[in-house]
């Protein structure tokens, strides 16, 4: 059966180029444009965005701990239909450069070049890095490293490594928040306003690299198991301080008292990315708008 992603707009989203901005320099006003393809994964999450009457703003360069092309969406509050309680919903899409993978790169590389099989992986690195310099004019490519699949030469990608998050805050009867919030990164399970997420969730997509050897070009031996997280930080944090108070009063032998409250699991690369995230979207309004529909 095909899923579907529900959206009120009925609108159908643009399945051209998008908007990347980065800025060069720190402290500058200089901000440059430049232009990407989205992967399907993405464009369905700007269709659950949508869905919840909200947007993913343009995607911007990050680049603490590798290089790193995000999108997040502007938060809003959810009132459940049944209990009447309010949520901050938030979301953000990560794609990730090749390089996050360099085990796997350097594993295709020394299989397709020549004299490469006895080098070392730091010397296979400093291989492929050169080539990327001396291909580009002497200069790093930062924007293609993670918008051109063949930013690697001759081992292209067929799919990026993606990161798709989402967290729910709830919130008090009586809390007065601004009109706009600003967007935030929730790749982990940071706080808004000193909460923390009631919800977190963490979908990530492995990515997959073309070679000469496989399937039709495509290496089925990389090809891992796609993952899905959701767990409960607040809750785990309400329950970490009461086990913490009773085993002050109550010296108790606990092997395992540190292990999140949470559901996790691998998802077959084969799964359908429209049924996960159609999962993705039905959860999110179930728990935040009381219907899924």
């Amino acid at each position: 059966m095909a899923e579907r992603i529900f959206s009120k707009t009925g609108e159908e989203i643009d399945i051209g180029k998008r908007l990347i901005k980065v800025d060069f320099q720190e402290g500058s006003l200089l901000v440059e444009s430049h232009q990407y393809y989205p992967s399907r994964t993405e464009i369905l999450l700007e269709e659950i965005a949508r869905s919840f009457g909200t947007e993913l703003g343009e995607a911007y360069l990050n680049r603490d701990n590798g290089t790193k092309l995000v999108r997040l969406s502007r938060p809003l509050v959810l009132t459940h239909a049944s209990t009447g309680e309010r949520s901050l919903l938030a979301m953000q899409y990560t794609r990730f450069s090749p390089f996050y993978d360099q085990d796997e790169i350097v594993k295709i590389y020394k299989e397709n070049a020549s004299r490469a099989g006895r080098k070392s992986f730091e010397m296979v690195i400093k291989d492929i890095q050169e080539k990327i310099w001396l291909g580009n004019g002497g200069d790093w490519p930062v924007i293609r490293e993670v918008s051109d699949p063949c930013f690697i030469p001759n081992i292209p990608l067929a799919r990026w490594r993606k990161g798709f998050y989402f967290a729910v805050f709830r919130l008090d009867s009586k809390e007065n928040l601004p009109e706009e919030i600003q967007p935030f990164t929730i790749h982990e399970e940071v706080g808004f306003e000193g909460k923390l997420p009631d919800v977190h969730i963490t979908f990530k997509r492995e990515p997959l690299f073309i070679s000469s050897y496989g399937i039709g070009g495509v290496r089925k031996d990389l090809q891992q198991p796609d993952s899905l997280r959701i767990s409960f930080p607040e809750i785990y944090r309400e329950h970490s301080a009461a086990a913490l108070s009773a085993r002050t009063l109550h010296p108790l032998n606990i092997s395992k008292v540190d292990q999140k409250l949470g559901i996790m699991g691998d998802i077959s690369p084969t799964e359908s990315r429209e049924r996960v995230m159609a999962f993705l979207q039905a959860y999110l309004r179930k728990m935040c708008v009381g219907v899924t529909l």
